[in-house]
């Protein structure tokens, strides 16, 4: 079972990686802002997510607002009528988030400004039941296997002594800490990331890869985010599994 996984024109990338919009799921900096905390089910460790066993997991999926989602298709269509000049105009501007406004973004500057503001609007709905096996290679060393309804989550590697997880990307070492608001799809929570930025746009290659682990505050809830950007000369793959589960907490 593959739950989301896309192929665009390798010129697609640029949308993702220089506008802060939210139309397929993944958090941005604005998520990652502060949360209230509920003292019982305040993340601490990852260890406390990544217990060894097999677990029953929620399959979710972030959809925005009808509105938001009509807006970004006629984005993206704009962007595929005129890929050169998308293509250098990201370039001329790659030091900005979000990009300034253009009319060959084929929206008014009105629109463009409220696909932003749309992502507050993020629902996060269940997309399918699955198993996730979580086994300890070693003390501090977990290795993930989604039983073959998780495909992308086979092999991952966690490797709590080095701070660090392995994929087939590469080593995601960029640590950081998640804070992400009441606003959020998933509501508040707190947790724990690591990425990996090997994306060359000269050569068309390498990947944007981030996984995170955490706990929703309301609900207690475990939370595990894998997301990949990849781009190769044939075009950009994204693979997004958002899992929800429990766990029994000694």
């Amino acid at each position: 079972m593959q739950i989301f996984r896309h192929t665009w024109p390798a010129t697609a990338l640029f949308v993702s990686l220089a506008i802060v919009v939210v139309a397929s799921g993944e958090p941005t900096e604005k998520d990652l802002g502060s949360g209230a905390a509920i003292d019982a089910n305040t993340f601490k460790d990852p260890r406390e997510i990544l217990v060894p066993g097999t677990h029953d997991v929620d399959v979710m999926e972030l959809t925005a607002p009808l509105r938001t989602r009509v807006l970004l298709a006629r984005f993206k269509a704009a962007m595929q009528a005129n890929p050169d000049w998308w293509s250098k105009y990201v370039e001329e501007h790659a030091e900005e988030r979000p990009l300034p406004y253009h009319p060959n973004f084929g929206l008014t500057k009105a629109e463009y400004d409220e696909i932003g503001k749309g992502e507050n609007g993020l629902t996060a709905e269940k997309r399918a039941d699955a198993k996730l096996t979580i086994m300890e290679k070693r003390p501090g060393v977990l290795v993930l296997n989604g039983n073959g309804d998780l495909p992308d989550l086979l092999g991952v590697e966690i490797d709590l002594n080095k701070d660090l997880v392995r994929t087939r990307y590469g080593d995601l070492t960029e640590r950081s800490e998640t804070n992400a608001s009441e606003s959020t799809a998933l509501g508040a929570w707190k947790g724990v990331g690591w990425k990996l930025n090997s994306v060359d746009l000269e050569k068309m290659t390498g990947a944007i890869a981030k996984f995170h682990v955490g706990r929703v505050t309301a609900s207690g809830r475990n939370v595990i985010y894998y997301d990949v950007k990849e781009l190769t000369p044939d075009g950009r793959k994204r693979l997004t599994n958002i899992l929800l589960f429990d766990v029994s907490r000694k």
